[in-house]
């Protein structure tokens, strides 16, 4: 993939705000809106939230009316105590527009069900090689996580894409309850077994959060997967998954971590996991940090894909 893709959109917006570049976010992330293949409830959310910082509350409210009529919703909470928005919290028809999400929200978390979308290779000269398991990222979907691992399915390897129950706006499903997100995996893993699923012919991969909900899931020993495919992995319990690591090991689980080397919150884990992978055991563990690279897919990844599920499961 080259260009600007949706994460690296939303992550030159987020450098722009914590600059305190409000005026210049706003004018990014709007000129650039068309430029992408994402959430449009996510990106007009960033564009209302940079115009209210930014110190135009009437287009912000504008925007956010846009969102709604469009039928999308935010949650009461992202609304009513995101600092960005304070300058609105007095308007009428600000509320208004809460009120609205807030039902939308109910209704949506009262029906939200974790979904697994299998997706098998179009090849019928060939053998099915494998499945590859994956997970999305905090406030992405399984839509949005196929563009990233479609490539399988090319390579004649059934594709299975994980969606949490957790949203928290149109469309943006999130792990942040890790044991809510840890049994949802290993039901799916369970209803995949029982209709065929090879474990040793079965790679898990997931992006930020998503690793960390793979993590947690693997060590509990109900789901064993040959390898695991971890990108940009979001682990801030890290120092409580180390000292259980070595059960992995005993299963001979491979693993394959890919971090960029701009993305500052996650390329320490990166780092750190895979040392200590490496010195229980250097056979199991691949590694690459990516120069210029943010919290993403590096460029190429179709053909790293490629080569990693190669070694993994053949």
């Amino acid at each position: 993939m080259s260009g600007l893709t949706f994460n690296s959109y939303l992550n030159n917006a987020l450098k722009m705000h914590s600059e305190g570049a409000f005026e210049q976010g706003y004018e990014y992330v709007t000129q650039n809106a068309q430029k992408v293949v994402g959430n449009e409830a996510k990106i007009l959310n960033y564009r209302y939230s940079f115009a209210a910082r930014a110190g135009h509350p009437d287009l912000a409210v504008k925007i956010l009316k846009e969102a709604v009529g469009k039928g999308y919703w935010y949650s009461r909470s992202m609304l009513m105590e995101d600092e960005d928005l304070e300058s609105l919290r007095q308007r009428k028809d600000f509320l208004e527009l809460v009120t609205e999400c807030a039902r939308r929200e109910i209704e949506a978390r009262t029906s939200a069900k974790s979904k697994c979308m299998i997706l098998k290779p179009s090849t019928r000269k060939r053998a099915i090689r494998g499945t590859v398991i994956a997970l999305h990222g905090n406030g992405e979907s399984a839509e949005l996580a196929f563009p990233h691992w479609n490539s399988c399915l090319e390579q004649g390897r059934t594709l299975a894409l994980i969606q949490s129950s957790q949203i928290s706006y149109s469309m943006g499903f999130d792990w942040a309850n890790l044991g809510q997100g840890v049994k949802e995996l290993e039901g799916h893993w369970r209803q995949m077994v029982r209709v065929g699923l090879d474990p040793a012919r079965t790679v898990i991969g997931g992006f930020s959060a998503g690793c960390r909900v793979i993590l947690h899931t693997v060590l509990r020993g109900n789901v064993e997967p040959s390898g695991v495919i971890l990108v940009s992995p979001w682990l801030p319990d890290l120092d409580s998954i180390l000292p259980h690591m070595d059960r992995l090991l005993l299963g001979d689980t491979r693993f394959m971590i890919v971090c960029g080397e701009q993305d500052s919150e996650c390329v320490d884990y990166a780092r750190r996991l895979a040392a200590y992978l490496r010195s229980t055991d250097e056979s199991v563990v691949r590694s690459r940090i990516v120069p210029g690279t943010d919290h993403d897919f590096p460029e190429g990844w179709e053909d790293m894909l490629r080569q990693i599920l190669s070694g993994m499961i053949g």
